[in-house]
């Protein structure tokens, strides 16, 4: 599965926008945003709309960008954005808290290795990390939502619902290293495996998760999660 990571959008979309020149694409209100159909000297095309959104310091400590919209930078790269994405943080009653989202399809074409963002790949995801706001401090991380257009034998689009993984010593957690929630499978053919990690009253706590399809009983699976826990200050990279 690709890392999906909000801060790789935004750093792309930010080195897309150094392209423009004054009138193209011509800035509107509020701050930030454009609508054009426009070539710079340069032989960059600017087409369709789109809105960034800043609410803090520019490292983008809460940061949205929505639109529809194609950004060519003569025929060498394409940035190509349809929906919502944003990321943000916060500290409450001292735990840090950090989130993205994506809604939407984004996309790269180019020549070089850019992640995710080369893989055509469609979501409606939102990540929340949570730490505890000391040195090493405890650590959960809250998954939901779809990825839609993966590679491989089974996971055409994965879904996850209410997925959930504490670390040790997390307040009030019901299992400690295994996940609790469901994720859904789709298979080639189009039908989807639900796999039932438990829930908060009914936890397994095992990392495994019973397998149906239709309703069909077909075995258990089973998974290392603790990937979902190998973070420091957040999952996708600096503090913000």
């Amino acid at each position: 599965m690709p890392r999906v990571d909000t801060e790789q959008l935004r750093d792309a979309y930010r080195d897309y926008m150094a392209l423009a020149e004054p009138g193209c694409p011509p800035l509107s209100d509020p701050p930030g945003a454009w609508l054009a159909e426009c070539t710079t000297a340069d032989g960059v095309l600017f087409s369709g709309y789109a809105t960034e959104e800043i609410n803090g310091d520019l490292s983008g400590s809460d940061w949205q960008l929505s639109g529809s919209a194609v950004v060519d930078r003569r025929g060498e790269a394409t940035l190509q954005l349809e929906g919502v994405a944003g990321l943000g943080s916060a500290r409450l009653i001292g735990i840090d808290v950090a989130f993205q989202y994506g809604y939407g399809w984004f996309q790269e074409v180019a020549d070089h290795d850019g992640g995710w963002l080369m893989q055509p790949i469609s979501v409606g995801l939102y990540v929340q990390s949570s730490r505890v706001a000391i040195p090493e401090g405890p650590r959960e991380l809250y998954v939901e939502g779809l990825l839609d257009g993966l590679a491989g034998e089974l996971d055409q689009a994965v879904e996850f619902v209410g997925m959930q993984i504490s670390g040790e010593g997390w307040p009030g957690a019901s299992c400690v290293g295994a996940p609790v929630g469901m994720a859904r499978v789709q298979l080639p053919e189009g039908g989807w495996v639900v796999l039932d990690f438990g829930d908060g009253w009914t936890p397994r706590c095992d990392s495994c998760a019973a397998a149906t399809l239709d309703g069909i009983f077909l075995g258990e699976v089973c998974a290392d999660f603790s990937a979902w826990l190998d973070w420091e200050e957040t999952p996708w990279g600096r503090p913000r």
